[in-house]
C-alpha cells in the first residue's frame, strides 16, 4: 500500500528518547522509506553531546546543517561545520559534541536503527585492594 505524498515541518515530528538536552526526531516516520531507511533531525545544544556508541547493523551518513561541533569516529577526532558529511560504517564507535554553539545534523541510517545501539562496555573494576595488589580482578 503506497503512502500519500506529504510535506511536513520537522516541528511536526515528536522528539524521540535521547540524552538530556538533545533534540532527536525521526523524520522518515510515516514515509515510503521508513521501513528501509531512518532519517533523523538531530540538534545538540551548546556544550552537550551524544555519548560514544555504535550500531551493530546500521550504516550511517550524517550531514551537518547548522553550527560547528566535534565528532569522534573510530578513535579519530574531527572538527565539523555546516556542509560537512560524516560516513560511519556499521559497528564503528562514534560520538558527537557541540562546542560553544548549538550543532545540528541530519542522520541517515540503513537499515533503520530501531534500538540497534552498542555502548562501550565499562572496564572491569577491582572489587578489593588485595586483588589489586596481586593483579587479580574479581567479579
Amino acid at each position: 500500500m503506497a503512502i500519500k505524498a506529504w510535506v511536513k515541518s520537522q516541528k511536526d515530528f515528536p522528539i524521540s528518547d535521547a540524552p538530556k538536552g538533545i533534540s532527536y526526531k525521526t523524520v522518515s516516520s510515516g514515509s515510503n522509506l521508513g521501513h528501509r531507511v531512518e532519517v533523523d533531525y538531530v540538534r545538540v545544544p551548546k556544550l552537550k553531546g551524544i555519548p560514544m556508541h555504535a550500531h551493530k547493523h546500521a550504516e550511517t551518513l550524517c550531514v551537518v546543517i547548522a553550527g560547528r561541533g566535534r565528532v569522534e569516529v573510530n578513535g579519530e577526532g574531527y572538527s565539523v561545520r555546516t556542509g560537512d558529511v560524516i560516513n560511519i560504517p556499521k559497528g564503528v564507535y562514534h560520538e558527537f559534541r557541540a562546542g560553544d554553539n548549538r550543532f545540528a545534523f541530519i542522520s541517515i541510517q540503513s537499515p533503520p536503527i530501531r534500538n540497534d545501539y552498542l555502548f562501550r562496555p565499562k572496564p572491569k573494576t577491582v572489587k578489593n585492594r588485595r586483588a589489586a595488589r596481586v593483579g587479580r580482578v574479581t567479579s
